[in-house]
């Protein structure tokens, strides 16, 4: 398997068990959860280290692709969208995260417990969809 592929692998696998690791946060309450900075912070981090996995397996799915290279992490989700990679739908949902990420790694502003509760119950199951994709486009 060519070296570009591996690296995808490898970051899905990383990804994967990151997407463990939340789903095993989601056993507590909204009020639970805003009580625990433990669990607070976790979510936050493994968000954060879930959403560069993203970053990284698009821009390695680009490269492969010899698509033009994105400029910024948002772009790359244009780009795949463009080429019929990802649905419209799903690019945008992960353009989101990236957003997401951008004010966590940034501290662009404040961010409500109840968003980052939001995020990681409601928004993240469109990233096991792009693994599928992922998984998929290289078998091609």
């Amino acid at each position: 398997m060519p070296p570009k592929q591996e690296r995808i692998l490898k970051t899905i696998d990383e990804l994967e068990g990151y997407l463990i690791k939340l789903k095993d946060a989601k056993k507590y309450s909204i009020e639970q959860f805003k009580k625990n900075w433990n669990v607070y912070f976790s979510v936050e981090r493994l968000i954060q280290l879930s959403v560069e996995c993203i970053i990284e397996i698009g821009e390695h799915v680009i490269s492969i692709s010899k698509c033009k290279k994105p400029q910024t992490y948002r772009e790359t989700f244009d780009i795949l969208i463009k080429e019929r990679i990802v649905s419209a739908r799903l690019g945008k949902s992960l353009q989101n995260l990236i957003d997401f990420r951008n004010k966590l790694v940034h501290a662009y502003s404040t961010i409500s417990l109840d968003r980052i509760y939001k995020i990681y119950t409601a928004e993240m199951p469109g990233v096991a969809d792009f693994i599928k994709i992922v998984k998929k486009f290289l078998t091609k």
